[in-house]
């Protein structure tokens, strides 16, 4: 590995030499203006290539040192030679290229062109591409297809609008959290300032505040008339992310006022994306949060949802036992002084426990207050398909 020394700016050189390309023992160049200097014993190369930029390598490190105006000699040399055959120009565009000659390199390849105008390999170099026999520049192909170049892509424009509409999406959502941060601040502060400021939050109407707000809600630290604050702002904007804040709050908020607010705006403006939620929660492995789901399933009515409750009566559930820390005692009951303890740990085991959910019974009968089959599944599931077909033979005998 080179150990390289790069430098922002030097001064005190001996002497100063045209501007070389540096060849590596390792492989790969440096083109720029080569400065020997001294430091201490130990002869060193600073390689300047620019904008303030300095390399420093030692001797050891640099395969030879060739020239610049040793290099075009050698161009100048070599595209005589080369004549007019396209191919041998195109071997000395790829020198150049090598040597770190890149005006000449783009020289040499466009004169490839002109002697050889289907030199693909030339073409290529320069971002042509063949369509139906015609070189087209590659970004040309691709404005007539009507795309857009875009942080560093082509795209379609609609894509383009859609990128840029997140963006500035991102942009004013961070905004309203900075803005909301500050007056929360000062609400939980208190005072005159915060009367105002909770008047202020109060009369937010845009809808783009509802991700910083539904963040507030949904991490429950602030106090229940705050939260309620939180509830009622969102209530007022029917977005994805109002919705799952309220979803989050009816299902998991200490404040039963709260949670039934919550509630009872979601069953307004999105209903099935709550009972979705709510079902899919009946199959947590915690059956806390499976009786949680189900009271709010209660609340919600919906018919949809009368499967999964009934496949939810009795539900099994997963814990770990076992593992710890266990001592065993033994001793020689003849008095030969055997025997003593024995430490060691029990194996882990997986224990399933059937578990009857109450809040899911009663979200049955709600449902069908006209029954009542207690834990009983599978009398339930006869129950509604009963009267699944009684509701199929009246709409074939309506005129």
């Amino acid at each position: 590995m080179h150990r390289w020394l790069i430098l922002l700016m030097a001064s005190g050189f001996a002497e100063v030499c045209p501007a070389d390309v540096v060849y590596l023992r390792g492989g790969g160049s440096l083109s720029g203006t080569v400065k020997p200097l001294e430091i201490g014993k130990q002869k060193v190369i600073v390689v300047d290539i620019g904008n303030g930029i300095q390399v420093s390598m030692t001797q050891g490190e640099v395969a030879r040192i060739d020239r610049e105006d040793d290099l075009i000699a050698q161009y100048q040399a070599q595209r005589v030679a080369a004549a007019d055959k396209a191919d041998a120009h195109w071997e000395l565009a790829r020198w150049c290229k090598a040597n770190s000659l890149l005006p000449q390199y783009d020289r040499q390849v466009r004169h490839v062109i002109r002697l050889d105008p289907q030199h693909a390999t030339a073409r290529a170099s320069l971002g042509y591409t063949s369509v139906n026999g015609k070189w087209v520049l590659h970004d040309e192909l691709q404005r007539s297809q009507g795309l857009v170049h875009h942080q560093g892509k082509w795209k379609v424009p609609a894509d383009v609008a859609m990128t840029e509409a997140e963006e500035e999406l991102e942009i004013q959502q961070k905004q309203w959290i900075q803005t909301i941060k500050r007056l929360r601040g000062r609400v939980l502060k208190g005072g005159k300032s915060g009367d105002e400021s909770l008047t202020e939050l109060a009369a937010i109407e845009d809808p783009i505040a509802s991700a910083a707000i539904g963040s507030l809600l949904v991490q429950r630290e602030d106090p229940d008339q705050v939260r309620m604050l939180w509830v009622k702002l969102l209530s007022k904007w029917e977005t994805a992310e109002a919705a799952d804040a309220l979803i989050m709050a009816s299902l998991f908020d200490p404040e039963p006022a709260i949670r039934e607010a919550c509630l009872d705006r979601l069953e307004q403006f999105a209903k099935t994306r709550a009972v979705n939620t709510y079902v899919a929660m009946l199959r947590d492995n915690d059956n806390k949060k499976v009786r949680i789901a189900a009271n709010a399933l209660m609340a919600m009515k919906d018919p949809r949802s009368i499967l999964p409750l009934t496949d939810a009566l009795v539900t099994t559930h997963k814990s770990k036992t076992g593992g710890g820390p266990s001592m065993n005692s033994s001793f020689d009951r003849s008095g030969g002084g055997g025997g003593g303890f024995s430490f060691g740990g029990g194996k882990e085991k997986i224990v399933e426990q059937k578990v009857r959910n109450p809040p899911v019974l009663s979200a049955l009968m709600t449902l069908a207050p006209d029954a009542d089959y207690q834990y009983d599944a599978e009398r339930w599931r006869q129950h509604f398909s009963r009267q699944m077909a009684e509701v199929s033979y009246d709409l074939r005998r309506d005129p």
